[in-house]
Parts: structure tokens; sequence; C-alpha cells
């Protein structure tokens, strides 16, 4: 079997999330990103960079941070696997969420979340985002989720546009597994899945998504460690906090 040492992507954060894609399994090698340029929250260097960043690796003086991954198996009502999606071991792997969404149907959704088996609520929204800690700054974000630093192991469950104004974002353990089955009393015929960014499948009525936290992180190559390249990009790319009076 052929042996990858490691993957150099160029571009913007997609791209990182395609080289994800492509290793979904066990021996997924370290990535090391550079940014061509544009807005890249992912991406610690940039293409002027190389050198040195390519240097750092090959003399094994490289800093890794290993982001979590999620993984998802999706099931018909009788339990059997949902036709037509990729069969893999452990299922399908996402970096940054899996995002169940009500897609063309005018009607929210309604989504039964189960955690570790015990209902946790019947999601009635727009959609529902499971995300990592590395999503915790994309789709999530946006739907009002939390910032979380990709060293902190746990799961985001971020509704997209709830009926209830008390439908909160929650932080879950690592250790959770989550089933989320399109309820009886939905409105709309489906219900959209995608995994980072691309739709993969769609739920009907009964239906269900099984989620776990993957065994297999991706191993992404730093410029210092993750907490110092964090908070920089935080401030520097987010603009968190960022003071809005008069300088």
């Amino acid at each position: 079997q052929e042996v990858i040492d490691f993957v150099i992507t160029l571009g913007g954060d997609g791209t990182i999330l395609h080289a994800s894609s492509l290793f979904p399994g066990p021996n997924s090698p370290p990535i090391i990103s550079f940014s061509l340029g544009t807005l890249g929250f992912l991406l610690p260097f940039h293409i002027r960079d190389y050198q040195k960043a390519l240097a750092s690796v090959i003399q094994g003086k490289a800093s890794l941070l290993p982001r979590m991954r999620l993984s998802c198996t999706a099931h018909l009502p009788d339990g059997s696997p949902l036709p037509g999606i990729p069969k893999r071991d452990h299922g399908i792997q996402a970096m940054n969420e899996i995002n169940l969404h009500r897609g063309r149907y005018p009607h929210l959704t309604s989504v039964l979340t189960y955690l570790d088996d015990v209902l946790l609520t019947d999601a009635i929204a727009d959609g529902l985002i499971i995300a990592t800690p590395t999503g915790s700054t994309a789709y999530s974000l946006s739907a009002g989720g939390p910032i979380v630093h990709p060293s902190v192991q746990t799961m985001l469950l971020t509704p997209v546009c709830p009926r209830s104004l008390s439908f909160r974002p929650l932080l879950l353990p690592v250790t959770s597994h989550l089933r989320l089955l399109v309820s009886e009393s939905s409105r709309g015929d489906e219900v959209e899945v995608s995994f980072d960014g691309r739709e993969i499948c769609l739920l009907p009525r009964g239906a269900y998504l099984q989620i776990s936290m993957s065994p297999w992180p991706l191993l992404c190559v730093n410029r210092i460690h993750g907490g110092v390249d964090w908070a920089r990009d935080i401030n520097g790319l987010l603009k968190w906090n960022q003071n809005f009076g008069n300088k």
C-alpha cells in the first residue's frame, strides 16, 4: 500500500476540507496548508513562506494539531443503510460540521434528537448543525454557535433559525452518541444532509443519522502551536471583540 508522508494544500479553507475527505481512515497523513491570499482561518502559512514551512516539516520540527472529526452513518427507519451513501468503515467523516436542513421545503423541519438513546429535544427549526471545534468558526458561528478552541474535545449542537427563542446551542461530551431522526410529523417530505458543505443525501421521514466522534483526527501543521495561532486568528481574521470606538 502506498505511504503518503504528508499533504500540501494550496488555496483556502475548502482545500483542507477536501483533503480531509480524501483520507477518512486511520492512516491520514499530516497536512500543511498554504494561503494564496484569501481569508483562511485554517491556513497557518502564506505561500511566500513555503520554503521555511516545508523545511520545518522535513526536519521534524513542525507542531501538529490533531483536529477532531465527526463520524456519521445514515439509516432508513428499519435500521438498514440509506441507499446511495458511500460505504466506508466508521461512516462518513466530517471535519467542520454535519448539517440537516429543510432545503426546498417552505416549512420548518422536525428532528427528534437523541443523546445516548435518551430523547433530548424535538428540534423544530430550519435546520440543525452538529459541529466540531474546528467547525465552530464556520456555519455554526453564523447560526449563533460559540467559538471553541480546536484543542477542546466537544461536539456542538447548533439550531438554525429555531421556532423557539429558548433553543440555544449546546456543547456535548465527545463520548456522546447522537441519533437525529426525521419526525413523522415533519411537514417536509425530506431533510437535506450535507457534510462539510457537500450535499450527500436526503433523509425521508423516519430515517435517521448516527453521529459520534471519529477515532481518526486530521493532523494539521501549525506555525507555532495551536493556542498561539488560534488566538492570533480569531482577532486578526474574525475580528473577535473588535473595538468599534474611534482609534
